[in-house]
C-alpha cells in the first residue's frame, strides 16, 4: 500500500503553523512573570515538535515496507525535526526582532521530537501482527503465493515445516508431534519479527487431517497446539489447478483431491470459522489475494 501524499496535509499545515510561531516578534509574546516561571515557553516547544513529529510520521503506518526501512524513516523525522528547531533557533537569533537562540528551547525541542517519535512506535506495536493462514489440500500453489505475499507486503511468512521434518508420506506418530510442535513454534517466532501481516503456509488443523488419513489417528495435543494461534484470516484454496507430484504428494487423481477439499473446507465449518476461497489460475489467485488482503488491512 502506498503512502498517499494528501495524508502529509496536516503535517504540512502544523510546520506553517510552527515557523509561522517562531518568527513572531518579541514584542508579540507574553510579558508576564507567570510565563517565565512555569516555563511555558518550553512546554509549548515540546508540545509544536511533539505534535509535528507525529503528524509526518502517521502516513508511514499505512504503507508496508520493511521494519529496519521504517525505523530509520522513523528516526531520520524525528532528527530532521530536531535540526530545523536548530535552525529556526538561529533565525531567530540573527533576523526576529527581540529573539534570541536558546539552548533550552532546543532541548524542548528535542523532548518533543522523542515524544512524537515514542508514539510512532507505540502506534505501530498497537496496530499488532494480523496472521493469514494459506490453507487447503497439497498442490494448490499455497507454498508459492506465500513467499509471493510476503515479499510484496515486505513481511514474514511460515513455511510447510513438515517438509523439513520428514520426506515422504511414510511418518509416526511421534513424527506428526514434532510437526505439529515445530510449525507452532516457527508462526510464534516469525510473529516477533513479522511487518503487520504474517502469511503462514497450512496450519494446525491441515496437520490433523493429515494425521488421521495417513495414519488414522489424532494426538491430542494436536488439538491443544491449535489452540495456541489465531488467525485473523483464513483462504481456502481449491483444487482447480494441475497437481504436481513430488515426493511428499500422493493424491493426485480428482477424486482424491475434491475429496480433500470438502474435508478442509468442513474442518473450517465445524470450527465456525470465517474463510474465503480462492480459485482460478495461479496468476488469478495472486490477484484476489491482494485486492482481499489490502480490503482486510484497510
Amino acid at each position: 500500500m502506498r503512502i498517499r501524499i494528501n495524508s502529509f496535509w496536516p503535517a504540512v499545515v502544523w510546520f506553517v503553523f510552527a515557523t509561522i510561531l517562531f518568527c513572531l516578534p518579541g514584542k508579540a509574546l507574553p510579558e508576564r512573570t507567570w510565563f517565565n516561571v512555569i516555563f511555558l515557553d518550553k512546554w509549548i516547544h515540546i508540545f509544536l515538535f511533539a505534535v509535528l513529529v507525529s503528524l509526518i510520521g502517521l502516513p508511514f503506518l499505512e504503507s508496508f515496507m520493511s521494519k529496519k526501512k521504517r525505523s530509520f524513516i522513523m528516526l531520520s523525522i524525528a532528527m530532521n525535526c530536531l535540526l530545523y528547531g536548530i535552525v529556526m533557533e538561529v533565525v531567530q537569533y540573527y533576523f526576529i526582532p527581540n529573539r534570541s537562540f536558546d539552548l533550552k528551547d532546543i532541548v524542548g525541542d528535542g523532548v518533543g521530537c522523542f515524544i512524537g517519535w515514542y508514539f510512532i512506535q507505540y502506534q505501530i506495536k498497537k496496530i499488532g501482527i494480523k496472521k493469514i493462514c494459506f490453507y487447503g489440500p497439497e498442490s494448490t500453489g499455497k507454498s508459492t503465493l506465500a513467499a509471493k505475499m510476503a515479499e510484496f507486503y515486505k513481511t514474514e511468512y511460515v513455511p510447510e515445516v513438515a517438509r523439513e521434518i520428514v520426506s515422504s508420506n511414510s511418518f509416526t506418530e511421534d513424527d506428526i508431534i514434532a510437526i505439529g510442535k515445530a510449525q507452532t513454534e516457527r508462526v510464534l517466532e516469525k510473529a516477533k519479527r513479522a511487518n503487520r501481516i504474517l502469511f503462514c503456509d497450512t496450519d494446525l488443523i491441515t496437520t490433523q487431517i493429515y494425521s488421521q488419513h495417513y495414519l488414522k489417528t489424532i494426538p491430542p495435543i494436536l488439538y491443544e497446539l491449535e489452540k495456541q494461534i489465531t488467525y485473523d484470516h483464513y483462504f481456502l484454496f481449491d483444487v482447480d489447478v494441475p497437481w504436481v507430484a513430488d515426493n511428499m504428494r500422493d493424491l493426485g487423481s480428482d477424486e482424491d483431491r475434491n475429496k480433500m477439499f470438502e474435508i478442509f473446507r468442513g474442518e473450517l465449518v465445524k470450527r465456525k470459522t470465517n474463510f474465503v476461497v480462492i480459485k482460478g489460475s495461479y496468476e488469478e489467485r495472486e490477484s484476489q489475494l491482494r485486492v482481499l488482503i489490502n480490503e482486510f488491512i484497510s
